[in-house]
């Protein structure tokens, strides 16, 4: 059995630092501003960064992570 049939994905872990300030409000009207119905959840993770920091300044990173539930192996 390969490993990578195994793994049922959850979600991902994801890190933006910037050298610019977002107030709490700014935030919550940026994520209001993403389509995410029918946008794969890797997709939405690797646009975040640019919706919420691109175009106020060229200092940012951003890492994401995935993780994944491994089921226990049948016995």
């Amino acid at each position: 059995m390969r490993l990578g049939n195994a793994l049922n994905d959850i979600g991902y872990w994801l890190l933006i630092v910037s050298d610019t300030r977002t107030p709490p409000d700014e935030l919550k009207h940026r994520l209001g501003q993403i389509e995410s119905a029918d946008t794969p959840l890797l997709t939405l993770v690797q646009e975040l960064p640019g919706v919420l920091v691109g175009g106020r300044t060229t200092n940012w990173a951003a890492y994401y992570v995935g993780f994944a539930e491994v089921p226990a192996p049948a016995r």
